[in-house]
């Protein structure tokens, strides 16, 4: 069993860095990232694998016995490629839209937020809280709460926060991406908490 874990927990990893990895071409190329530093892209596609790879054979190494403590990291591990998932689809939309402040961003909030839930409630659901049981339609119900309200302070911090001048300097480009951050990480704690105390509290 033991072995069969290690396996999963690996495996899954290497997947969640490729996914973080493929969602972060959009950010790279609409932040002029790339542009002097073509090397990126083969960069990100190899190295972050492979880094979230070595981070789970340290953190096994670590904290396998505090299982509250590991839970918590492979949940931010999940919630980096849900942040990834987010900035990729943002990013998306700005890059072929030009538009980076009023009601328009709520709409790409929205949507990204979406996603990058669906990513999050697959991840979580089978692996950061080892959830085994069938899915149910009360399980649904409850993950549909406690993610749109995390939806709704998801868009009103996003939206709040560009309303406001960028600092000088800054570009409307990059304070999306600062207000999405600050958004994403408002909600992780308001997502984990909710997930562990009411979506997967009986498989736990």
């Amino acid at each position: 069993m033991e072995n069969t874990n290690n396996h999963k927990d690996y495996k899954n990893s290497l997947l969640l860095g490729l996914i973080i990895a493929v969602f972060l071409i959009s950010p790279e190329i609409n932040l002029g990232i790339a542009d002097k530093r073509p090397y990126i892209y083969p960069l990100t596609l190899i190295g972050l694998p492979l880094l979230c790879l070595a981070g789970m054979f340290v953190a096994k190494l670590l904290f396998e016995h505090l299982p509250s403590l590991f839970q918590f990291i492979k949940f931010g591990l999940v919630g980096v490629g849900n942040t990834a998932v987010n900035f990729g689809v943002v990013n998306a939309f700005v890059y072929f839209s030009g538009i980076t402040k009023g009601p328009w961003v709520i709409l790409y909030s929205a949507v990204a937020f979406v996603l990058a839930l669906c990513n999050s409630y697959y991840w979580n659901s089978q692996w950061s809280f080892k959830s085994t049981g069938k899915r149910n339609f009360k399980e649904f119900v409850i993950f549909a709460v406690v993610t749109l309200l995390g939806l709704a302070i998801n868009s009103f911090v996003v939206f709040a926060v560009t309303k406001i001048d960028p600092p000088f300097g800054v570009s409307g480009k990059l304070w999306i991406n600062v207000a999405n951050l600050i958004a994403t990480l408002v909600v992780m704690f308001w997502n984990f908490f909710g997930f562990k105390l009411f979506v997967f509290k009986d498989k736990n």
